[in-house]
C-alpha cells in the first residue's frame, strides 16, 4: 500500500508534466500560424469592438509593415512606424510620441498584436473546443500588462478575442473582422487639425 501511495502521485505529476508540454507545443504550433498567416499578407485590416466600463466601442485598423491607421470612436491614430500621432477630437488635442517597436498591445501598437509571441511569451492552450481555441499568454519581459487571454480560430489561426489584464483590471477586444487589405495607410497631417493642441512627447 505504501507503494501505492507513492507511485499514484508520481504517476500524476508525470501525466500532468505530459500534457502540459502537450499544450505549450499545441500553442506553439497555434501561435506560429497565426503569424505566418500575418506574414503571407502585404497588409490587413482589422475590426473590433473594445468593451471597457460597461460601453462598447466600435474600432478597426490597417497595417501595411510597420505604418499603421486605427481608428476607436472618434479617435484616429497615425503612425509610419516610429512616430505615433494621437488625434482625440473630444480634447481637441494630437498627442505624438515615439512608437514602442516591442509592445504587442493592440491599442499602442498593432503591427505586432499578432508577432513574435511565441518569442516573447510564455504560453499555453487552456482549452480547445468548438473550433476554438482559447490561449494564455504571459510577457518574458516588462509589459503594460501582465497576461493576455488569446481566443483563436484553431482551423484557420485567425484571432478572435484579446483580454489583457493589469492591476486587477480587464480590457475585453473582440475581433470581428480580420482580412487582408491593400488599401493605402493615410498618413498624419497636420492641417486637418488646424485649432487642436500639439503635445509632442518625442
Amino acid at each position: 500500500m505504501k507503494i501505492l501511495r507513492f507511485i499514484f502521485p508520481t504517476m500524476l505529476t508525470l501525466l500532468m508534466a505530459t500534457w502540459s508540454l502537450r499544450a505549450d507545443e499545441r500553442s506553439a504550433e497555434l501561435l506560429r500560424a497565426l503569424e505566418l498567416k500575418v506574414e503571407q499578407m502585404a497588409g490587413y485590416e482589422v475590426h473590433f469592438t473594445l468593451h471597457i466600463e460597461g460601453r462598447e466601442i466600435a474600432g478597426r485598423y490597417r497595417v501595411q509593415g510597420e505604418s499603421y491607421h486605427m481608428q476607436v470612436g472618434d479617435a484616429e491614430v497615425f503612425s509610419d512606424g516610429e512616430a505615433r500621432y494621437e488625434a482625440d477630437p473630444e480634447k481637441r488635442e494630437v498627442v505624438i510620441d515615439v512608437v514602442d517597436p516591442r509592445s504587442h498591445n493592440i491599442l499602442q501598437n498593432p503591427t505586432r498584436a499578432f508577432t513574435f509571441l511565441d518569442q516573447d511569451f510564455s504560453h499555453e492552450v487552456r482549452s480547445e473546443a468548438a473550433g476554438l481555441a482559447t490561449l494564455t499568454l504571459r510577457p518574458k519581459n516588462r509589459s503594460s500588462f501582465s497576461e493576455v487571454t488569446l481566443v483563436l480560430d484553431a482551423a484557420t489561426a485567425t484571432p478572435r478575442l484579446m483580454i489583457y489584464r493589469a492591476d486587477g483590471q480587464e480590457l475585453h477586444i473582440s475581433i470581428t473582422s480580420f482580412a487582408e487589405s491593400s488599401a493605402p495607410i493615410p498618413a498624419f497631417d497636420p492641417t486637418r487639425y488646424p485649432d487642436f493642441e500639439l503635445i509632442d512627447f518625442r
